[in-house]
């Protein structure tokens, strides 16, 4: 049947619509498995598979009669109920989580670029787990689309199905080159440069970076001189959670976005139907994270959360036990910056709990915020604290240190602070 098929298909026989349905190996192999069938993904290399998909992809976007569909189903239905209008607002197609407090942003933005008021150069900035990406993936997507509807990007026009397969010559994202940590200079001249030659497809051109903090001091003037005399129809796209970090030079000349979370009531009521757990988990993941609902949902994946309880457990046995080299093993992480945080945040709890707040963060864990505010002075409590807060700095911000000398050091500073009768720095009386 297929030979049939295909042997008509490349024969006279010209349908109205061809659909194109896309997976990729990863989802195949799965599907392949579950089947107990050995398949050819698991037998040849994923590099070809890729490419085979992408070269398919990349015909399909030739042609305006055949229209591509994510056949994974823990996305198809919706990419198939879209698929003539994109869908949503066309960040699902990229694999990007689409999330429904974006849409206000989207559609006053959208609107800016109707009116001809649209900024050349969006600092977008959010909390991790607020969709930026997904959200300048779209707008990118309405820019760069032929036949845009309304607020919407069409999805069937050459433009958005080259997006569709992520082969758009007139989109280009920067990001640091394999095994590097920060964004160079040769990198955005190259793209300068091509900014300043004609648009492949006769439109618009979009640049795309992740995270502007990347740029090193080079890059960020490299990119400064094309931001003050932009190429005709060409926007650009820059996000970071903490634009202060950037060049001045180089805020001056974008427009900046803040995307703020939602209220904490809807944030919560679009959790509850996200994941399972009690209201004070959702709740504190919530606060945890600074009123992100993305961020939180990660968190409240069953491993990390267990990481979280595991450390609220580990600081209640170092309360009682006064062995404080305990705590040193559930920090020691690869993500130890995110559990300082973590404790700093149990820290604080406790001394608003001193002070007669009611407004805590670990609404789940009122032992452990007891069991610090009950035996230990605000003094004392705000020295740790401000330990805790200057070595997640340190390991955040400088290189080349040694994760478990700099705990350590936290650890034995926390000791010293509970000695009876030690006498604690000035800065935290």
């Amino acid at each position: 049947m297929l030979a049939t098929l295909r042997d008509a298909v490349l024969g006279d026989f010209r349908p109205d619509l061809t659909l194109y349905l896309d997976v990729t190996p990863e989802v195949g192999l799965k599907r392949a498995r579950a089947r107990g069938d050995l398949d050819r993904i698991e037998q040849e290399s994923f590099d070809f598979f890729n490419r085979t998909r992408a070269r398919y992809l990349e015909l399909a976007a030739q042609d305006s009669r055949i229209r591509t569909i994510d056949a994974d189903p823990a996305a198809g239905c919706r990419h198939a109920r879209h698929s003539r209008h994109g869908d949503e607002v066309g960040a699902g197609a990229s694999g990007m989580k689409w999330y429904p407090w974006l849409r206000p942003a989207y559609e006053k933005l959208v609107e800016s670029y109707q009116a001809g008021r649209g900024h050349h150069a969006l600092l977008i900035q959010a909390l991790p787990g607020m969709g930026d990406e997904a959200l300048c993936y779209a707008l990118s997507r309405y820019l760069l689309c032929q036949q845009p509807e309304g607020h919407k990007s069409c999805g069937h026009c050459r433009g958005c199905q080259l997006m569709q397969a992520g082969t758009h010559p007139d989109y280009y994202t920067l990001t640091p080159d394999k095994g590097k940590s920060s964004l160079g200079v040769d990198a955005v001249r190259e793209v300068s440069e091509k900014l300043y030659e004609h648009s492949r497809l006769g439109g618009a051109k979009v640049v795309w970076i992740a995270d502007a903090a990347l740029l090193t001091d080079a890059a960020a003037n490299a990119l400064l001189k094309t931001l003050e005399e932009p190429p005709e129809q060409t926007w650009f796209f820059l996000a970071s959670p903490e634009p202060a970090r950037l060049l001045a030079t180089l805020r001056s000349r974008c427009r900046l976005h803040h995307l703020a979370p939602p209220s904490e009531s809807y944030a919560m009521s679009w959790l509850s139907r996200e994941v399972t757990a009690s209201q004070e988990a959702l709740l504190t993941a919530l606060r945890l994270n600074a009123g992100s609902p993305g961020a939180a949902l990660a968190l409240l994946q069953s491993e990390r959360w267990a990481q979280r309880e595991a450390l609220c457990q580990a600081l209640m046995d170092s309360l009682h036990t006064g062995d404080w080299y305990a705590l040193l093993t559930a920090l020691n992480h690869e993500q130890a910056p995110a559990r300082l945080h973590w404790l700093a945040t149990l820290l604080v709890d406790a001394l608003k709990r001193q002070h007669g707040a009611s407004y805590l963060t670990n609404v789940d864990a009122d032992a452990v915020v007891a069991a610090l505010a009950g035996p230990l002075s605000p003094a004392r409590i705000q020295a740790i604290l401000n330990d805790v807060c200057h070595c997640r700095d340190q390991l955040l911000h400088v290189t080349g240190l040694n994760r478990e000398l700099v705990l350590t050091d936290l650890i034995l500073r926390i000791e010293h602070y509970l000695q009876p009768g030690t006498l604690l720095p000035v800065p935290h009386l």
